[in-house]
């Protein structure tokens, strides 16, 4: 007599099959942050190289004329004058002397390439050592982040942009767009008009930033230079230039665009004024209560009192530097 054994089903049940997909899910969201933050690293490293670059470039630039670059070339008070920046003034030391040379930045005033159709669209050319790989914005034209607007005095119509730059010079504490001509000077490494020397840096080259980080969400800048040198219409040097006045990533805060900002969790790169590359997090002693007049270099201010950060920026207040 044969028996009839039983033969067992194989397969998951619901609840198995459940437990399974909720494991999955677990394992995801565990992955996930790693998997940004490893892409994060090696984006901050990236932009911490463009810096170091910078950085060589300034010492370069230093070495054959003397001083570092003017942040911008500024001629006289007259408002929408397109001028040159520190960073067009670079361009040689960058590996970019061909477009140094077709625009003419030592024989052509800035205004006069944007009076050029054909000359005008060199400035639109992303160049990379300019830009964090961490700021990715959706706003793009013919590849270029459209942020800032050169328009003016120079015959480009409307809503012509210029390609953008994540590095800003440091001007120091006050007001981008003084000091004018012939007046009191900016306390920082680059600034209108500036012709700062290795030897003005008295607070020493490792403690004195050169040249920070702005994102998109800041207004970034552009390489090639301002709109207007003086502030007299629309925007001015903090298309090109930044100050420690305000506190680093305050994307609340209405003047952002003259200020640092990155999307670097945390906190900003700056490069010092010895080509080092340093992060300042953003819980940096900050203070500017003793600022008597931001808009004044002549006000002075109390340089016992000044937050770490505002002495960072400044090449000369004579203070100790402490950890950062």
């Amino acid at each position: 007599m044969h028996r009839i054994r039983k033969v067992r089903e194989t397969g998951f049940t619901l609840v198995e099959l459940l437990v399974v997909i909720a494991i999955i899910g677990i394992l995801v969201a565990l992955l996930l942050p790693a998997v940004q933050s490893a892409r994060e690293a090696a984006r901050r490293s990236q932009c911490t190289n463009h810096l170091k670059q910078i950085g060589v470039a300034l010492h370069n630039y230093h070495d054959t004329f003397g001083s570092f670059p003017a942040g911008v070339i500024h001629f006289q008070r007259n408002g929408n004058q397109q001028e040159w920046g520190w960073a067009a003034l670079l361009l040689p030391f960058l590996e970019q002397q061909p477009l140094h040379d077709q625009l003419q930045v030592t024989t052509r005033r800035l205004r006069a390439v944007l009076n050029s159709p054909a000359d005008r669209l060199l400035v639109q050319q992303p160049l990379e050592v300019f830009r964090c790989a961490s700021d990715t914005t959706k706003e793009l034209l013919e590849g270029t982040p459209r942020v800032r607007d050169l328009d003016g005095w120079a015959a480009v119509g409307t809503d012509f942009f210029g390609a953008t730059s994540n590095y800003l010079g440091v001007a120091g504490m006050w007001e981008l767009n003084e000091p004018v001509v012939n007046g009191p000077d900016q306390n920082g490494a680059l600034y209108a008009n500036s012709n700062v020397r290795l030897g003005d840096v008295l607070d020493g080259t490792s403690n004195t930033f050169a040249v920070g980080e702005r994102n998109f969400a800041c207004s970034a800048g552009t390489w090639v230079g301002t709109r207007n040198s003086d502030g007299g219409g629309p925007r001015g040097n903090d298309y090109v230039l930044g100050r420690v006045s305000i506190r680093p990533n305050a994307f609340w805060n209405a003047n952002c665009s003259d200020a640092f900002a990155s999307y670097h969790p945390d906190g900003v790169q700056f490069v010092m004024c010895d080509g080092a590359v340093k992060f300042v997090n953003d819980s940096i002693q900050f203070n500017n209560t003793a600022v008597f007049d931001a808009k004044d270099p002549s006000a002075g201010y109390n340089r016992k009192n000044i937050g770490l950060y505002q002495r960072l920026g400044i090449r000369d207040d004579g203070n100790i530097i402490g950890e950062f």
